[in-house]
Order: C-alpha cells, then sequence, then structure tokens
C-alpha cells in the first residue's frame, strides 16, 4: 500500500467515498476537479495494487491545516491505511508552514477517535451544528 497525492485518475473513487462517508458535502465529481486544483487544498489518495483504497483532503489556511475528509474502504480497515494517509497529511502541513491542524469527527466514530488520539489530537470544541444529525467534535494538534 502507498499513499500518494491524489490525481485525475483517482477522481472517480474519491467521488465515491465521498459521497459514501461524506453524504452531506454534496460533493461531485466536478467539485473534486475544482477542489483538486485549488492551491490551498491537496488531496491524498491510498492505493492497493493499484486500486483506491482510502484518501484524504487537507485544506490550508494560514498556519492551520484542516483535514477535512479521511476516508478508508471497510475492507482495508485495520491495515494501517488511515494512520498513512495521515501521516501524509500532518506531512504537508508541516511543509506548508503550518503551526496546527485541526479534524471534524463524528462523535460515533470510535474508530476514528482511537485513531486522532493516537497522533496526540484533543478534543478542543463540537461543532456548531449537527450533520446529518449527528454531533461532530473538533480535534485539534499543535504541529
Amino acid at each position: 500500500m502507498r499513499v500518494i497525492r491524489a490525481t485525475r485518475k483517482h477522481l472517480y473513487s474519491i467521488t465515491a467515498m465521498t459521497r459514501h462517508f461524506f453524504p452531506y458535502t454534496g460533493f461531485t465529481f466536478s467539485t473534486i476537479i475544482e477542489r483538486m486544483a485549488d492551491k490551498s487544498i491537496l488531496y491524498f489518495a491510498a492505493e492497493e495494487n493499484g486500486h483506491t483504497v482510502g484518501f484524504a483532503d487537507v485544506e490550508f489556511h494560514g498556519k492551520q491545516a484542516k483535514i477535512l475528509g479521511l476516508a478508508v474502504l471497510q475492507e482495508f480497515r485495520g491495515m494501517e491505511v488511515g494512520t498513512a494517509l495521515l501521516k501524509k497529511c500532518l506531512a504537508a502541513a508541516k511543509r506548508r508552514g503550518c503551526s496546527r491542524a485541526v479534524m471534524f469527527v463524528a462523535e460515533d466514530n470510535d474508530a476514528a477517535h482511537s485513531l486522532y488520539s493516537k497522533f496526540g489530537f484533543k478534543k478542543s470544541g463540537v461543532l456548531h451544528r449537527k450533520l446529518w444529525d449527528k454531533k461532530v467534535l473538533v480535534y485539534g494538534r499543535d504541529l
């Protein structure tokens, strides 16, 4: 398994995973193309045998990196794919000179809470609105 900067070849898979794991975004194929062209946003793809099995996207705002999505196909969970994606996001944030990383996670997503805690993320708040009727926690850590 390898994690690389996402390209157009990953678009279909990233769009499908976004619709499945983050349906509230309403992102379309075209939206993701636009986001990939934006210099303040990076997408990473996790590949196994040439197939996209996970992705992450991170937005840069000054000294802060927002990891907005991190998704791994069910069949590849527990295989360190999420860990590799998160490491890649944090490394990119450091290279861009960010001093803080934040991310959002549904309150009931225990696997995500466990992963982010291992990387030193701490709960720093609650999103002011629910997404798909779920409370969303804000996690953060210094870089």
